[in-house]
């Protein structure tokens, strides 16, 4: 890192191995929660402060994870992980009374394969007192490519968040949230375009439900949650989803991974993916230095996953983590 200032305007210049948490992280995420975080080699500029606004602008390639082996360049065969990663991230809390506002541009290209995909994206974060709001939008263009040899594919998708938030007074400091995602599918398989959406390197852990059934692709999803304080320091929260795939007869259902994890071209197929419940607690120790999480999730298979498979079964989640800071 290499920090200073020009005429009054502070800015950091980080070059080498580095995490990208921008925004809602709905987009790019480091996926801190994970054993292995996701991160980046490259050039990153961050300019201005978060009292009045910040521009971060990065030129980087996605790293592969490999326990065995050094963390380097090596093709994968993922497209995500194979690809540069190039983008402008702006940020303003003055603009707008009570609001936050982001704007951001990425580029995600993998030569390889001719795969070159644009997303141009805004969002805000508003608070009114007992309530608050968020919204973010994003429109993708460019070229998808097969990697089978077969011509590239016209890429025109998009993706819609909406979310409120309510403190009642008499509720102690409690949550009342409401939030509602929605990305684009591909509703004809056969055709030169490609219109599922690129969610590029998210997390969807805190967005779409924990057991990870579940991107930001071919994917619309409704939460309902229910946050509050419990026990001096700790917080519990229980969410509740319900998924639909946007184009159930041509597209596929996306894991967490952005791997295809049913198959398309079931006609006839259901939209109704199933609901999911989440019920977690998070506790700090030691000063706040250690955080104990610990979740609960049960997954409710709906009629899309009989209609694409041999199985529906129900399936349960239980995990525990520690969070340590040094």
């Amino acid at each position: 890192d290499y920090k200073s200032s020009w005429s009054g305007m502070p800015y950091t210049l980080r070059i080498g191995r580095q995490q990208l948490d921008l925004g809602s992280e709905r987009m790019v995420s480091s996926l801190d929660w994970e054993n292995t975080s996701r991160v980046f080699d490259g050039v990153l500029l961050s300019m201005g402060s978060t009292d009045d606004w910040t521009l971060d602008i990065f030129a980087t390639r996605a790293v592969a994870v490999r326990p065995s082996n050094f963390n380097d360049w090596e093709k994968t065969g993922n497209r995500y992980v194979d690809s540069d990663f190039h983008g402008l991230y702006y940020s303003n809390w003055k603009m707008l009374s009570n609001t936050r506002w982001d704007a951001y541009l990425f580029l995600r290209d993998q030569d390889d394969i001719d795969d070159k995909v644009w997303t141009i994206g805004t969002r805000t974060e508003s608070n009114w007192g007992l309530w608050d709001g968020s919204f973010e939008f994003a429109y993708q263009t460019g070229d998808f490519g097969t990697g089978i040899g077969l011509p590239d594919l016209d890429h025109r998708a998009w993706m819609l968040n909406l979310g409120f938030g309510y403190q009642p007074e008499w509720m102690a400091n409690s949550r009342i949230g409401l939030a509602y995602s929605w990305a684009t599918g591909d509703g004809n398989a056969l055709d030169s375009d490609h219109d599922t959406f690129d969610a590029t390197y998210p997390s969807t852990f805190d967005h779409y439900g924990q057991m990870n059934f579940f991107s930001l692709q071919n994917m619309r999803n409704l939460e309902l949650s229910y946050e509050t304080p419990m026990l001096e320091k700790g917080t519990m929260r229980v969410a509740f989803h319900m998924f639909w795939i946007d184009e159930p007869d041509d597209d596929f259902l996306y894991d967490a991974n952005l791997v295809p994890r049913r198959a398309a071209g079931v006609l006839g197929a259901d939209s109704d993916a199933g609901t999911e419940i989440d019920i977690t607690f998070q506790y700090p120790f030691w000063n706040d230095r250690v955080m104990m999480l610990v979740g609960y999730g049960h997954y409710f298979a709906g009629n899309y996953i009989d209609d694409t498979g041999v199985e529906d079964d129900d399936a349960n989640y239980f995990f525990l983590q520690a969070d340590l800071k040094f």
